[in-house]
């Protein structure tokens, strides 16, 4: 996106690793956007939105905080970060998703943007920006499973022993 002319500022998580997190600092580099680390002071991020720049985050990550959203219809915490800097700068959530066509080959859609929420109190707005993120991710995955990276367990333990049905 960013070698495409879309300001981007893309937030990252640093790696415990530190020679694995080399690497993939230098990968990251490689992006041609700006990157920040994740627990990084969020000045940085309301700066470039106020410019009028993007912001890329990957929204399929189970986090501490955050609301409870159904995910795959089990609830899990779910980042309120997307939505409230969509309110906070009135823009959209724009979802993009990478399917990958061969060795280091990739193909990146950016797909339309998420309907706003009907107006309502800041919590229920949240919860349908989310809501809508976390139905478009699912998409997503069911298209392309085998390309779904799940680096940690998004739900408790007992959803992942319950039957199939």
């Amino acid at each position: 996106l960013a070698r495409a002319g879309v300001p981007l500022l893309a937030l990252y998580a640093p790696l415990q690793n530190e020679r694995l997190g080399h690497l993939m600092d230098r990968a990251r580099r490689q992006l041609g956007c700006d990157l920040l680390a994740r627990d990084a002071s969020p000045r940085p991020i309301l700066k470039h939105l106020a410019d009028g720049g993007s912001l890329g985050l990957l929204v399929d990550l189970k986090v501490d905080d955050g609301i409870e959203v159904l995910f795959f219809g089990q609830p899990m915490r779910t980042s309120t970060t997307p939505a409230r800097m969509a309110a906070r700068f009135d823009c959209d959530l724009v979802p993009v998703s990478t399917e990958r066509l061969g060795p280091a080959h990739y193909r990146v859609t950016v797909h339309a943007p998420l309907p706003a929420p009907p107006p309502g109190d800041e919590e229920a707005q949240l919860r349908f920006r989310m809501r809508a993120m976390n139905a478009a991710m699912e998409t997503f995955i069911r298209a392309h499973p085998d390309e779904w990276l799940a680096t940690n367990r998004r739900w408790p333990k007992a959803v992942y022993a319950a039957p199939a049905r």
